[in-house]
C-alpha cells in the first residue's frame, strides 16, 4: 500500500517520517508543490516522496493533516475517493487560538467527510504533538498506541500498523 498525505506542516511531516522509518511508501503534498518540499524528502529520506495533491488523494489510503479552515481548498477540484480509505488527523481548531470551530452540532469527522467525498473515513492520529507522533512508538517503558475510531471496521484494519 502506498499512502498518500495531503498536508506537509508538523503532522504531516512527524507521518512521513514514521512512514520512512517503518520503510512504507508514501507520497506527501502541500499547496505549494513538490518542488516546495525538496528539504523534507532530504531529510526524510527512504520510502517517501514528494507529490501533488492530486497524486497523494489517489493513493489507496489517505492520511489528512492540514489546518481545520483549509480543508475547503486541500480537496478542491479533487475527484470521488470511490471507497478509498480517509484518515482524518484533524482537529477542529484554528491555530493560534486554538478556539473550536462551529460546526453546526456535528461531530468533526462528519464535516471532514463533506470534504472527502466517497472516502471511508477512519479518525486518528490527532491525539498526539507531532514531536511524539514522529518519534519511535517503542520506548525504554513501553509502546505508544494509537487508536483508530469509525463505524467501518474494513476500513479500519486496512491500514498499516
Amino acid at each position: 500500500m502506498t499512502i498518500g498525505i495531503i498536508g506537509a506542516g508538523a503532522i504531516g511531516g512527524a507521518f512521513a517520517r514514521r512512514l520512512a522509518a517503518a520503510t512504507i511508501l508514501g507520497i506527501i503534498s502541500n499547496n505549494q508543490g513538490p518542488g516546495s518540499l525538496a528539504g523534507l524528502i532530504a531529510a526524510i529520506g527512504g520510502s517517501v516522496r514528494a507529490g501533488t495533491r492530486e497524486e497523494a488523494a489517489q493513493q489507496e489510503g489517505v492520511f489528512v493533516a492540514v489546518n481545520w479552515s483549509k480543508l475547503p481548498s486541500a480537496f478542491s477540484g479533487l475527484p470521488n475517493f470511490g471507497g478509498r480509505v480517509g484518515v482524518d488527523a484533524n482537529n477542529p481548531i484554528e491555530p493560534p487560538t486554538f478556539q473550536p470551530a462551529d460546526l453546526g452540532g456535528r461531530q468533526s469527522t462528519e464535516v471532514f467527510a463533506d470534504f472527502v467525498t466517497g472516502a471511508r473515513v477512519v479518525k486518528a492520529f490527532n491525539l498526539l504533538p507531532a514531536k511524539l507522533l514522529a518519534e519511535d512508538p517503542r520506548t525504554a517503558t513501553g509502546r505508544r498506541v494509537l487508536f483508530f475510531a469509525g463505524s467501518d471496521a474494513s476500513a479500519k484494519a486496512k491500514w498499516p500498523t
